[in-house]
Order: C-alpha cells, then structure tokens, then sequence
C-alpha cells in the first residue's frame, strides 16, 4: 500500500514551472521533442540533439549516439550536465528519454494515468530512436544515474549489442538485494539535522510524492533492474558518491571485475569527462585509500623495501 502524503498545490505548480522553463533552455540550446510511434506499449516522450552539421550518409557523426537515462526528479538535476553534453558530445546525436512516472512533471491524477514502459518496451523505443535518427550506428554510449541505471539494467541484459559503452552513476542495479537501498529511500525516516539534511529533503520533496511511491511500490521490476557484473559486455565506468542517501560509497558493492575498476572508453566519447567516471568513492573513499596508502608506505620502509 502507498503512504499516506499530501502535498500542496504550490509544490506541483513550482515543479511545473522549473520543468516549463528547462524545456525552452532545451530547445534554445538544440533539442527538440519528440515521441516514439511505434510499439504497442506506451509511447515514449524523449528529447533529441542532433550532431553539430549535417552529418549525410557518407561522412557519419564522429561520436557515438549518446542516451541520458536520467532518476527520480526529471530532468531538473540534470540541466547543467545537459549545457555540458551539449559541448562536449557536439559531434554526436543525444537522446534523453523522459519517465513520467517519476519526474515529478503533473499533478499525480495525471502521472498515474501513465504506466511505465516494461523493459522489452523500453529497449523497442531505443532501437526506435536509433533508426530513425542515427541508421548508421551500431549502437550507443549510455549515461545513467540512480534510478536510470536500472533501467539501464534491463536494456544491458535484453540488448546487449546496443550498449558500445555504460557509465553506472550512484547505481541501484548491482545492490538490489541489499536492504539498504531499499529501506533508505522508501522506508527510512532521517530526522533534520546537517548530516542528514539532504537525505531529509530527499524524503520529504521526492519519496513522499504519490507518484513516486506508485513507481516503486507497484511498477518496479525488481528482478529485471538487477545486474550482476558480469553480465557487461562493454567498457564501463561506475562513479560512487560517498554521502548518496541510498547506497554511500563507504557500503561499496561485492568487488567488480578488473574491466570495471579501471574503465577504457572509446576514443569517440568525451575523454574529458570519461576520466572524471573512474570508480570514485568520495571524500571517504579517498582518505580511506590515502591511508592505506600511506600505512603500506611506512611498512615498507620499515622492512627495508
């Protein structure tokens, strides 16, 4: 059963708007909208850019297609990424597909009217977005983030030849049947404090939203979003925060193999912000591994290395 949780009207007519505002900063840097129309499933509203040119048949974009999976919140964490995919992936086609379900876009009268795309129904609509607007590619980069990785998931494990390249931010996927990720988001309770002030705000303007609930109580495939980490095909980079609400860096997954820990992209993609995704564990991590560092360092010494 869903929580009881009643949010003013306020709330959804300020989201509303913030969402009104970034689809005009969208089309004004050169996305365009557009939906799926195939596919007996539920259409899929998605935002597309273009490569920078036109690219014909003969001289095809220089970078892979590159699609943005994005978490609880819509597209609304994600604006600055997006200005910065803009310039770094200009040569490439972008696609950001847009999960109503839990973007926080409509009143939840109207989010709820939509269910989600199962998995099969969300790799059809990618293989949709490919052919209708990069024929010539033999598949695309995926960024995800939180809740977008498991989506991720279910396409890495239904089409694998899709995915030339994964990058795995503050992933649910490979932790599904740990109970931290599931009693941090749904059913902890943070009392306000500064420690604990995002993960608060986390529940009260995110977790408590009927539409959210509904997602994750009633549409969420539990066993079609986990990924084992053999399962990649591909190159990919996993990033983890240390201070995540959900699952922090200093609970770090089961080891993940060699192809994982120290990531190789292809040339094509942003090798700027590639180096940037390279299994980082936060402030925590860091100072975790100094330490050792410098404890191996004193060792050896003292042994005569």
């Amino acid at each position: 059963a869903l929580e009881a949780c009643a949010k003013p009207l306020a709330y959804y007519l300020l989201l509303q708007s913030a969402h009104a505002v970034l689809g005009v900063a969208l089309r004004l840097c050169g996305f365009t909208q557009r939906v799926t129309t195939t596919g007996r499933g539920p259409r899929v509203r998605y935002w597309h850019r273009a490569p920078r040119g036109a690219a014909s048949a003969d001289a095809p974009p220089s970078q892979p297609p590159l699609v943005l999976l994005h978490g609880v919140g819509g597209l609304l964490p994600y604006a600055l990424l997006l200005v910065q995919l803009r310039l770094l992936h200009s040569d490439g086609h972008i696609f950001v597909p847009v999960f109503p379900h839990c973007s926080l876009a409509a009143l939840p009268a109207l989010a709820l009217t939509k269910r989600p795309p199962l998995p099969h129904e969300l790799v059809h609509a990618i293989r949709e977005m490919l052919s209708r607007h990069a024929p010539t590619a033999k598949g695309a980069a995926f960024l995800a983030h939180s809740l977008g990785t498991a989506a991720l998931a279910s396409i890495v494990k239904r089409a694998p030849e899709l995915a030339l390249a994964t990058t795995f931010v503050d992933p649910i996927c490979f932790e599904l049947y740990s109970r931290h990720v599931l009693y941090n988001f749904l059913y902890a309770r943070p009392r306000f404090s500064r420690r604990t002030a995002q993960h608060y705000a986390q529940r009260k303007l995110a977790t408590e939203e009927p539409s959210v609930q509904d997602c994750f109580r009633r549409g969420f495939w539990w066993s079609q979003h986990w990924l084992a980490p053999t399962d990649l095909c591909c190159d990919t980079a996993v990033v983890l925060s240390g201070r995540d609400a959900g699952l922090p860096a200093r609970d770090p997954p089961r080891p993940l193999p060699p192809r994982l820990t120290q990531p190789s992209l292809p040339s094509q993609l942003p090798t700027r912000r590639a180096s940037a995704a390279t299994c980082c564990a936060g402030r925590r991590g860091s100072r975790r591994r100094s330490r050792s560092r410098s404890t191996t360092a004193r060792r050896g010494r003292t042994a005569g290395c």
